[in-house]
């Protein structure tokens, strides 16, 4: 969307009732970060939080690359933030919320985030998309639209 102020003009500029969501990937863009630049890219990622908590916003999807800060870093913050991974899973619990349904203009939506099979997540495995959300949609029928936020190839989505 093209950083934070940008991002508040948007949503300041959207007329209620508005659903806003964050698609992951939003505090690191790639799988690798040197040791030296964690603390600062943590204190940005803060910053980040900060603005989304700011903005309304509704759901966070939580991407592969956000994760080189840290599963437990973001795992601290889950009661401020409503981080959503759907098919990651560490053991045998989901460490963030699977989905997240939100009431807006009389209408029930859903909003579920994935993360590629590819990706590598030290002591967690990643489910098939597809077989994560359809556990989703059992689970939830009252539902009246689902939002996908998706991590995944082109390719993985086209299966999706």
């Amino acid at each position: 969307m093209g950083g934070l102020s940008r991002r508040a003009s948007v949503i300041a500029e959207t007329p209620k009732p508005r659903l806003v969501v964050e698609g992951g990937n939003w505090a690191w863009k790639s799988s690798y970060i040197k040791d030296s630049q964690v603390p600062q890219q943590k204190l940005k990622a803060e910053l980040q939080l900060h603005a989304f908590q700011r903005s309304g916003i509704d759901a966070i999807g939580i991407g592969a690359s956000d994760l080189v800060l840290g599963l437990d870093w973001f795992q601290e913050r889950t009661e401020d933030h409503p981080f959503i991974a759907t098919n990651m899973q560490c053991g045998e619990r989901y460490p963030f919320q699977r989905y997240q349904v939100t009431e807006k203009a009389g209408l029930q939506l859903g909003v579920v985030s994935l993360i590629s099979q590819k990706a590598k997540i030290d002591g967690c495995s990643i489910e098939s998309p597809s077989d994560a959300v359809e556990a989703v949609l059992k689970d939830q029928k009252d539902v009246d639209l689902w939002i996908v936020l998706s991590g995944l190839p082109e390719k993985e989505n086209q299966a999706l």
